[in-house]
């Protein structure tokens, strides 16, 4: 792959052409000048464009594969790739698009990025015309990225893009389809516990030494599959002298030392667990591993979190489902870092316990337990 600026260009006819557009070409002597301006333009760049005619050029999108969580839409971005070799200083080309992505921006590429006028314009419902032109240019050899589209959607949906009807540097490109698939789950019902292994619908427990709890994953649903996610519990306050041990569930890879954090100190804390197969998830849920408690005694409250640190755009936390897609760790909540489940341990009354809901409006009621 290769690109350089090129010096000493002659913007190609089609550009030329419309430097004097009829509109504002008012007399016979203008409208003499804009109609041959291109043909003397031709007589000069004849070498030039036989080269460029000669030598076959491709402009394609992208295949796109992602997962989003349950939200009114995620970005998609499409790249678009340019193939050839070929002298670019000016283009055009037209987009079309289905109707479940909604166009968002556009961004150049390295072939673009210096050019003096580059961007996408609607013309049409689901249709966009991309077009710039530099005084300078760019020579292409082999491949690199035009541009990359934006566009918003929603989860589980599988659309094609197109580019066609090609001028200016870019004639002679055939037109090009890609697959935009985007997968995920459209439910926020998904959420995890941690329960006593004996009574795994409690959510308030004694903890004698050698109490086995279990973390799992559950949809009320059941209709999502599950294949990863990333958490961390939370003792509140934390428990002196008490320990906790990890073992994840059978067909289950665990990354990181616990997913219990007791105060710690640790720069990471929490665990991401991983299935081997997809799981379909239900209400008594799918296990994810088993916590051992020795002396934690009192009164305690155990939240489950994201883990820490996590990428700042996510704000609880992660699940990854049985996309077709290669799997993005999406966040199943909005806006926020909530907490998706609260247990009481050793109290001697119990209060409000288990799933804690993850809409906004819930803040006000839960606020308390966040950092």
């Amino acid at each position: 792959m290769s690109v350089s600026v090129a010096t000493n260009r002659r913007p190609p006819i089609g550009h030329r052409a419309r430097l004097l557009p009829p509109e504002v070409c008012l007399g016979a002597a203008c409208r003499l000048f804009s109609w041959t301006l291109p043909f003397i333009l031709g007589v000069f760049g004849l070498a030039r464009i036989a080269t460029a005619a000669g030598a076959a050029i491709t402009v394609c999108p992208q295949p796109v594969c992602r997962s989003c969580g349950p939200i009114s839409s995620c970005l998609v971005e499409v790249p678009i790739l340019v193939s050839g070799d070929r002298e670019l200083d000016a283009i055009g080309f037209d987009v079309d698009f289905p109707v479940h992505l909604s166009y968002s921006g556009i961004a150049r590429g390295p072939v673009t990025r210096a050019w003096f006028d580059f961007e996408a314009k609607w013309t049409a419902p689901n249709h966009i015309r991309v077009g710039g032109f530099d005084g300078t240019g760019t020579t292409l050899a082999g491949t690199d990225t035009l541009c990359v589209l934006s566009f918003r959607t929603v989860a589980n949906y599988q659309g094609n893009v197109r580019t066609y009807a090609f001028v200016d540097d870019l004639e002679g490109a055939e037109e090009c389809t890609a697959a935009v698939q985007v997968g995920g789950t459209s439910t926020s019902d998904v959420y995890l516990a941690v329960v006593p292994k004996s009574s795994p619908m409690e959510c308030c427990f004694d903890t004698p030494d050698g109490t086995e709890l279990q973390v799992v994953a559950r949809d009320p649903e059941g209709t999502t599959g599950f294949l990863a996610t990333a958490f961390r519990i939370v003792v509140s306050p934390p428990a002196v002298g008490a320990f906790f041990t990890w073992t994840p569930a059978p067909g289950v890879t665990s990354t990181g030392e616990s997913p219990v954090d007791n105060g710690s100190a640790s720069s990471v804390r929490g665990v991401t667990v991983s299935s081997h197969e997809c799981a379909t998830l239900n209400s008594t849920g799918v296990e994810l591993g088993t916590i051992t408690v020795q002396g934690l005694s009192g009164q305690h409250d155990l939240f489950i979190r994201k883990i820490f640190p996590a990428p700042p755009e996510m704000y609880c936390f992660f699940v990854q489902g049985c996309d077709p897609c290669p799997h993005d760790m999406y966040c199943l909540s909005r806006n926020y870092d909530p907490v998706v489940y609260h247990a009481i341990v050793n109290a001697v009354s119990c209060g409000s316990c288990g799933r804690v809901a993850v809409k906004p409006v819930t803040w006000g009621g839960i606020k308390s337990v966040y950092r």
